[in-house]
């Protein structure tokens, strides 16, 4: 029986594997293995022993059931086969259902241990990470179109266009906006200025001192203004936006504390700039209550009592 047991361990030795590593493949406890290769039989848990036997010749390379076979041999679990008697044989007697049941579970427990679980493990979170990275890719693309297609583009009116769409609402005729719209010519523009939004931040700019615009230049955007003799700016960030005038970029305005109050460009540069820095109102004091106290009473004050006059 010792035999047994010593092929066993020549066969793991002739594949140079250690029992670390043959405990890395076969999942079994160490002292499970050093009891398999010492024929220490008592030690393995019962109803196991077959089970780890196999899964110990699996991995180092022997035939799993005529392993389990020469050790039921030499443990005395099954008789050597005798040779053949000229009578007749008889018949085999039923299984009982014990038996079967338990040469079932047999089953079921040597086709788990066959499974390899390790693969399976990375198969499991593998899909997982999979498919957590396509749900957040999804999102992600449903936030970006709607971003996308929230961005609005600003489109410069002129004075006649805004005119024609405000005729038909307060009443003006042909002869208004005739007078109201100076010659063509005259004021042709002379240069360009280009606002770059660098954060989202408010503007108001009076183009020669005549139209007046107010609106909200988000970051990324860009905004054309061509003019003839100067443009004023008000501007509520003096760090959200770049100036570019006929092309050539300006000096910053300041930083993101200050606000741009006045800022009138021409042809020949920015002629006048006043830059703010708001004061931060301090925070008030929060407001005690005081406990009302109680009113103090006043003893009464005694009665003028008149004394009886005395007898005669």
């Amino acid at each position: 029986m010792k035999e047994f047991f010593e092929s066993l361990k020549q066969a793991r030795e002739k594949r140079q594997m250690s029992l670390e590593e043959l405990h890395q493949r076969t999942r079994l406890p160490l002292h499970v293995l050093r009891a398999i290769e010492n024929g220490d039989v008592e030690k393995l848990p019962s109803g196991y022993d077959r089970l780890y036997i196999r899964r110990y010749a699996k991995e180092v390379g022997l035939d799993p059931d005529q392993t389990v076979r020469d050790y039921d041999l030499f443990t005395g679990r099954r008789a050597p086969v005798k040779p053949q008697v000229t009578e007749a044989p008889t018949p085999p007697p039923s299984p009982s259902p014990t038996r079967s049941s338990r040469n079932t579970n047999s089953r079921i427990r040597e086709t788990l241990s066959e499974i390899n679980w390790d693969f399976w493990y990375r198969v499991f979170w593998a899909t997982g990470i999979l498919i957590l990275l396509i749900i957040i890719g999804y999102f992600s693309y449903q936030q970006y179109s709607q971003v996308s297609q929230q961005q609005v583009e600003i489109k410069e009116i002129s004075v006649p266009e805004l005119l024609k769409e405000i005729q038909p609402a307060a009443g003006l005729t042909d002869s208004v906006q005739k007078t109201t719209v100076s010659n063509p010519q005259q004021v042709a523009p002379t240069f360009t200025v280009i606002l770059k939004g660098l954060a989202r931040t408010w503007i108001r700019e009076i183009r020669d001192g005549v139209d007046t615009t107010e609106y909200i230049l988000p970051k990324g955007l860009a905004r054309t203004i061509k003019a003839h003799e100067k443009i004023k700016f008000t501007i509520g960030r003096a760090d959200g936006v770049q100036i570019l005038l006929n092309g050539v970029a300006l000096d910053p305005l300041g930083d993101s504390t200050q606000v741009v109050t006045s800022l009138v460009v021409t042809p020949d540069g920015i002629i006048q700039k006043y830059v703010k820095t708001p004061k931060r109102q301090k925070p008030r004091a929060p407001q005690t209550f005081l406990e009302p106290r109680t009113p103090r009473l006043r003893p009464p004050t005694p009665l003028n009592t008149i004394s009886p006059k005395p007898q005669d």
